[in-house]
């Protein structure tokens, strides 16, 4: 049936010509066995709204049509629009015959049976799905035809559920331009029309645009008096009534919007908008869009986001820019509400600061795309298909590259599932997850999954070229191709087509997945889990050399470093911290060698993301499954001897018997993932740490909050979070690289992105498992630093002293300390030691020994060896008591604030003059030369470049020695460390730190500390 037939005399007469053609194309789409999509683009101000509210009521008398918008604003104009305004702007008395009914969710208690125009949002939608699905699948039975305005927004994901979930046939109207790609839209080309900007501008449907600059600074005061100025100028230049005159000024933020209220309130009725003046107390602040907007007095309306779209009132005329919007689209929206043609012709002013000229270029580039479609309308609608496959035909039909003699890449399916397979080669890299529920059909279970990743690909605009599956190997391989414009161009494209592949496998109850482009579909995070730390650390080889390591601070404050990288030749090899027992290892990268003259194999393993990987080179894909074979082996291994590096950190635990979270901190400022508003805003939240009670927090965003309840599943093994109220969400959307746009709890509960302390505070919660923090009461690492030696003394009676006793009676000198003292046992190179130690061992090899003690000291003794290229640093103390915690803080305190001097990269030198002289104690009635073993007859600034000399040799050790003799006793220390921890006594924990704290001190001066005592 014809248009005109459809449409009374009347109607056609006040119809433009191009609206009729769009109807046109609607009546014929409408009458088509196509289930496609049909697409009307048609831009700003052109009457859009009117013919969707034609097609609503005129074009489907006898059927029931929604109309479906993205926001609220848009939602109300529409209702408008539809009932009565459109049609009083064409001048006729004819009205809908058919009800109109604005969906609201909590309001609709039945959905009626004669035709109907429905008119809703997306969110009411999913809301009334989610809550009222009786009703939910009544409407969608009684709906004939979906339109849906703003439909370049259709393809969230999101929203496809929805929208595509009727079944029914699908027109989107847009008035910027769409994505043109038909595997994202699922457009039949048969039924696409688009009036052009540049036909709607020659045609003077809208207004001409002029772009003014603004040579000012960021001052709000200085660009509000530029922008009233301009005003009144403009109402001039029109030679019109004030009234007849409206201004929007685009804020960046709700103070910058209250900012701009207030310098312009006693100039010229005004008002702001935006979600965060909900109730405020000033009558010129408002939460939203007043319905009164078309007929309302106000001249100069401020907001952030709020008129981007769906205002549509012929006496906007200007724009005023203080924040630059955030893409090309939404500017072109914003530009959109002032070139609606009135029934006097004017122009639209669009005013910017200089330094914001590249708002401009946007424009520009739309422009000159609108033309470009005018001239190739078949270009709306690009077949990424065809290109794919005109550009893989323009591939030369062989090449030599890479040494390689290679052929063009084709699909050959009729070739064998062995030879289709070892054409393709890929990394050693998986993430690894585990079955939520048992899966009893395998091969059915893989085939459905399979489909089901396809038809996420697809609606991410993947061309789906190949699908393996590998029955035996339990196993299913997904060739795909993707294109992106090339980074380094603005407003140019130039398509780079990536090929890409995705395999699965299932082994037992596991499934390893890759992606070479890094997507993980939703799907595995729906029926998955990851795999937890406690199975991926057997990946690794506990005889491994670490290089680096994430570590995660396990306590939730913002006083210390919440995450930090250590790289290291050997990570394990450096010294322990304590407080690591309260910090959550969270990757690290292993190597080691399989045999002498090979390349060591490199181990990646991400606790927080279930990734593995191994080397660099790639493999063909049969081998690749034998690698996961070999992985899932050494995962499943219950005779594992785990790597010392784990031991550092606080222990991964099964999930532990309370689980009642009580704070939580929110990991969505990492550097690969992007917060944005739906505008396109970039956004954060107002905090990232909260408090939870009773399982419940409040979210804060943008000065408003959102209560959430967390719970955690047993069944899943993971904390759930969720909305108390569903309809009241925060406007933020997560953005990472490879994965689409999704909503921010959608992807807190994906990823488990997020930090929980539970309850009894003894237990941490990071990305999907249970640590246990805290220090054990048998935390050996300490053990490490020990030299226990035993001593031949001439009077063992007495205890060890440092430099010798009080002598009375004598004024006699003597060259050498006590036999009894700390000082002859260094000065005598350890001879009077009868065991095989460490302090032995190093004075003995010593070619230097030199005594700095007393005056600015350095230490008390240094040592050098260049036979072993190593040079000691001597502190001694001794002290009354078998644990003296104040001996360790004097000599603790002596070494730390010396490290200055034994950092090979330290360029201090020490005031060695006085190495030159006698060392002289009246006290101890000793005159001691210092340089006590000096074979070549140095000087001392000689003595001390040869230490740097040997310090600064690539082999070089330095150690730093607290030599305490009886102050400290290994078996009445481990005595009080085999007690509770709350037992222990206060001296030994003290001890603990002081060691601690000092040895990792040393170790960051590139030196090893020892604590080197008598056995007692």
């Amino acid at each position: 049936m014809m248009i005109d037939a459809l449409l009374d005399e009347g109607l056609l007469k006040a119809l433009r010509p191009y609206q009729i053609e769009a109807l046109s194309m609607i009546r014929q789409y409408i009458s088509s066995d196509s289930m496609k999509q049909a697409l009307v683009k048609m831009p700003m101000g052109t009457g859009k709204s009117t013919v969707i509210a034609v097609t609503g009521s005129e074009l489907t008398p006898n059927q029931s049509v929604i109309v479906v918008t993205a926001t609220k604003s848009v939602r109300d104009q529409l209702v408008k629009d539809i009932s009565d305004e459109v049609w009083v702007k064409m001048g006729l008395s004819t009205r809908p015959t058919k009800t109109i009914h604005m969906i609201i969710p909590s309001k609709l208690t039945s959905v009626p049976d004669s035709p109907t125009i429905f008119i809703s949002t997306i969110q009411a939608l999913l809301t009334l799905k989610e809550n009222h699905n009786e009703l939910y699948r009544d409407l969608k039975n009684k709906v004939d035809l979906v339109l849906f305005d703003e439909g370049h927004k259709e393809p969230a994901n999101t929203w496809q559920s929805v929208i595509r979930s009727f079944e029914k046939k699908i027109i989107l109207f847009t008035a910027t331009p769409v994505r043109n790609d038909s595997n994202k839209f699922h457009l039949d080309n048969n039924y696409t029309y688009s009036y052009s900007y540049e036909a709607a501008k020659t045609q003077r449907v809208i207004r001409d645009i002029a772009f003014e600059y603004m040579n000012i600074d960021n001052e709000i005061k200085t660009f509000a008096e530029r922008i009233y100025n301009r005003y009144s100028d403009y109402v001039l230049e029109e030679s019109c009534d004030e009234r007849e005159i409206k201004c929007i000024i685009r804020c960046g933020s709700a103070d910058e919007i209250r900012a701009m209220v207030e310098e312009l309130k006693d100039k010229v009725s005004v008002i702001g908008i935006h979600e965060r003046f909900k109730n405020d107390s000033n009558d010129l602040l408002t939460d939203h869009v007043p319905e009164d907007l078309r007929t309302s007095d106000v001249r100069i309306w401020i907001h952030q986001n709020k008129l981007i779209e769906g205002i549509d009132n012929q006496h906007f005329c200007i724009l005023g820019i203080y924040e630059p919007l955030p893409d090309p689209r939404s500017l072109i929206q914003q530009i959109g509400r002032v070139i609606r043609q009135g029934s006097e012709p004017r122009k639209a002013i669009i005013l910017l600061r200089e330094n914001e000229s590249f708002q401009k270029d946007w424009w520009d580039s739309y422009t000159e795309y609108e033309r470009l479609i005018s001239l190739n309308p078949e270009e709306i609608v690009f077949r990424y298909h065809d290109y794919f496959m005109k550009v893989k035909e323009a591939n030369p039909s062989t090449t030599y590259l890479n040494k390689k003699f290679l052929k063009r890449f084709s699909v050959n399916n009729d070739q064998t599932i062995e030879e289709r397979i070892k054409k393709y080669q890929l990394p050693m890299k998986a993430n690894v997850f585990e079955a939520i529920e048992d899966i009893v059909d395998v091969e059915s279970y893989i085939n459905d999954f399979s489909e089901k990743i396809i038809d996420e690909f697809n609606s991410l605009d993947f061309l789906i070229l190949e699908k393996i599956n590998i029955g035996d190997k339990q196993t299913a391989c997904i060739v795909y191709s993707r294109y992106e414009n090339s980074s380094i161009l603005v407003n140019d494209s130039f398509l780079e087509i990536k090929l890409e592949i995705a395999v699965f496998r299932l082994l037992q109850n596991k499934l390893y997945y890759y992606s070479s482009n890094q997507y993980i579909p939703s799907l595995i995070y729906d029926e998955w889990k990851k795999v937890n730390a406690a199975q991926l650390k057997k990946i690794l080889p506990n005889d491994s050399h670490i290089s680096s390591v994430t570590i995660q601070n396990g306590s939730i404050n913002y006083n210390s470093f919440n995450r930090m990288i250590v790289d290291s030749q050997d990570v394990s090899t450096m010294v322990p911290d304590v407080n690591d027992k309260f910090n959550l290892c969270t990757t690290l990268v292993g190597s080691r060698k399989k045999k002498i003259g090979t390349p060591s194999i490199r181990n990646y393993i991400g606790f927080s993301n279930a990734r593995i990987s191994q080397g660099t080179e790639y493999i063909t894909l049969p081998s690749y499954l034998d690698w996961l074979e070999d992985i899932d082996m050494k995962i499943t291994n219950t005779s594992y001897q785990e790597h010392g590096i784990f031991n550092r950190f606080a222990p991964i635990t099964d999930i532990p018997a309370k689980v009642v979270p009580k704070s939580i901190l929110l990991h969505s400022n990492a550097e690969d993932i992007d917060l944005r508003t739906s505008y396109g805003t970039i956004t954060e939240l107002d905090q990232l740490f909260y408090t939870i009670k009773d399982s419940k927090f409040e979210l804060e965003w943008d000065g408003n909050s959102y209560e959430i309840e967390i719970k955690f599943s047993l069944k899943e093994g993971k904390y759930i979070l969720k909305y108390t109220q569903p309809t009241t969400k925060p406007n933020v959307y997560i953005l990472t690289k490879n994965k689409s746009k999704i909503r921010l709890l959608d992807w807190l509960n994906e990823e488990q992105a997020f930090q929980i302390i539970v309850e009894g505070n003894t237990h941490r919660y990071f990305t999907g498992d249970f640590y246990k923090t805290g220090i054990p009461s048998d935390y050996s690492w300490l053990e490490n630093f020990f030299d226990e030696y035993e001593i031949a003394l001439p009077t063992r009676t007495k205890k060890i002293n440092e430099k010798g006793k009080k002598e009375k009676g004598t004024k006699a000198y003597k060259s050498m300390w006590d036999p009894n003292s700390l000082f002859y046992l260094v000065a005598k190179k350890g001879a009077n030691i009868t065991n095989t130690s460490r302090i032995k061992t190093l004075l003995q090899e010593a070619d230097y020994v030199i005594c700095t003690d007393l005056q600015s000291e350095i230490a008390d003794f240094i040592t050098i060896s260049e036979t072993t290229n190593t040079v000691c640093f001597i502190h001694c103390k001794a002290g009354k008591s078998k644990l003296s915690a104040s001996a360790f803080q004097e000599v603790c305190g002596q070494i730390v604030k010396n490290l200055d001097y034994v950092n090979k990269g330290s360029e201090r030198n020490p005031n060695y003059s006085y190495w030159e002289k006698e060392w002289v104690n009246s006290f101890y009635k000793v005159k001691a030369n210092r340089k006590i073993l000096n074979p070549d007859n140095l000087t001392a600034e000689g003595i001390w470049r040869k230490l740097k000399e040997v310090q600064n040799k690539p082999d070089s050790k330095s150690y730093v020695i607290a030599l305490v003799g009886d102050a400290f006793s290994k078996s009445k220390y481990l005595a009080e460390k085999n007690k509770k921890y709350e037992k222990q006594k206060a001296e030994v924990i003290q001890i603990d730190y002081l060691l601690n704290q000092t040895a990792v001190a040393v170790g960051r001066a590139q030196a090893k500390f020892i604590l080197s005592f008598n056995k007692l």
